[in-house]
């Protein structure tokens, strides 16, 4: 079972409440995570079998068989992640599951860039980011939507245009979160 099946399952079960368009969102949101984790993968395959064969490009083949194993290793530890998540809940008493940190108004940004607390966007949120940046990436969009939905909590400027300076703002914070996240 794939771990978006995993979580797909997951969601069913434990958030009856949810309707059919909420759960397709955080699948569609999980889908970026793990596209984000078999290419971080991928490219750490490729680069061991480059140490494994100096002087030497990998070939259509091999590219081929290194991705379909960055897939399977990305699957398998989001399914192994999410699995734990269900277990340590099921085994937590209701009061230790509300101890868990939360996203507090006036500290969003902070919690957002410093702590890797990041909130869930809103479709507002969502929107501005997908109009400010459309060349970027699903996965740089979201995070930006991240950071826009933080703003909004925290009552600061939300960027209007993709070259005023809360924009440029904003758009620092994704590069330098991702940048982090790759090295």
């Amino acid at each position: 079972m794939g771990a978006v099946d995993v979580l797909r399952d997951q969601l069913r079960e434990q958030s009856p409440a949810l309707s059919d368009n909420e759960i397709q969102e955080r699948l569609d949101r999980f889908r970026v995570q793990l596209a984000d984790l078999i290419e971080t993968q991928a490219q750490l395959l490729i680069e061991q079998w480059r140490d494994e064969n100096p002087g030497q490009e990998p070939e259509f083949e091999d590219l081929r068989r290194l991705q379909t194993r960055a897939r399977m290793i990305a699957n398998e530890v989001l399914s192994d992640q999410l699995q734990e998540s269900a277990r340590e809940l099921e085994e937590e008493p209701e009061e230790e599951v509300l101890a868990y940190p939360q996203i507090q108004p006036g500290n969003a940004v902070y919690q957002w860039i410093h702590e890797n607390l990041w909130v869930e966007a809103s479709r507002d949120s969502d929107w501005l980011a997908e109009q400010l940046w459309p060349d970027k990436s699903p996965a740089w969009v979201v995070r930006a939507a991240g950071l826009i939905e933080a703003r909004t909590i925290d009552g600061l400027p939300l960027p209007q245009q993709r070259n005023d300076p809360v924009a440029r703002e904003v758009a620092a914070a994704v590069d330098a979160d991702l940048a982090k996240r790759i090295s």
